[in-house]
């Protein structure tokens, strides 16, 4: 599998199979959203879920990018929507999502470094809270699920729990997924339900440190730093 990865990927860097497809979007805005950056690769299996990019992949995308794109804000974007200025051709938008502190600490500064404008879109509620996300620590906590069956959301019936790790990593992902398509009482309800059931679940330090929100002050200096904040 690495040897096959290795391949896919000077494949998809490669300029003689990508250049027909760049020349033929030049005017599509292509957007990258990302969620966190972390110091190092992590394994897979260490926070559960798959929404951080390392530093070294980070800064080694941001290099890249500038070779086929050229990196807009979303002031530009809104521009060209009302018709007062065009963007440039092959025109990217880089975004964040949830406003993880890791933001702030280690992609701020590779942004800055490389040149790229970026947009940060925090959720309110829990910026300059301990609170982690509602939908990290219900995947993290469904998977320290102690008993053999669960509960569904917006059901009343229970189902079985699966043993095996990447049946149990969908299965989490297939319940967070649904707890967004509920009233927001029932989601409520449903974690209020997952914490009562996992009173020994923990995390670590590392894997808190990767979700832990910005403060109110980060926010501002992302602000001060020209970033902008949705």
């Amino acid at each position: 599998m690495g040897m096959l990865r290795r391949v896919l990927v000077r494949g998809l860097q490669s300029e003689t199979l990508n250049r027909p497809i760049h020349l033929a979007n030049a005017n599509r805005l292509t957007v990258l959203c990302y969620h966190g950056v972390v110091e190092k690769r992590l394994d897979p299996q260490h926070l559960q879920f798959r929404t951080t990019v390392s530093t070294s992949d980070f800064a080694e995308q941001l290099q890249w990018l500038p070779r086929w794109f050229t990196p807009v804000t979303v002031a530009a974007v809104r521009d060209r929507l009302l018709g007062r200025a065009p963007l440039p051709r092959h025109p990217l938008l880089v975004t964040f999502d949830d406003g993880y502190r890791n933001n702030f600490t280690l992609a701020a500064p590779l942004l800055r470094k490389y040149g790229v404008p970026a947009a940060f879109f925090v959720s309110t509620g829990y910026i300059g809270t301990d609170r982690l996300y509602w939908y990290d620590e219900l995947k993290l906590r469904l998977l320290a699920w102690p008993r053999r069956d669960i509960r569904f959301p917006g059901r009343s019936e229970t189902q079985g729990w699966p043993e095996e790790p990447t049946a149990r990593r969908a299965f989490a992902q297939r319940i967070s997924t649904a707890c967004k398509t509920i009233p927001n009482d029932a989601r409520l309800e449903y974690t209020d339900y997952v914490r009562r059931e996992t009173p020994e679940w923990r995390i670590d330090a590392a894997g808190r440190e990767a979700i832990r929100p910005m403060n109110w002050d980060e926010v501002r200096s992302l602000s001060d730093q020209g970033f902008e904040i949705g």
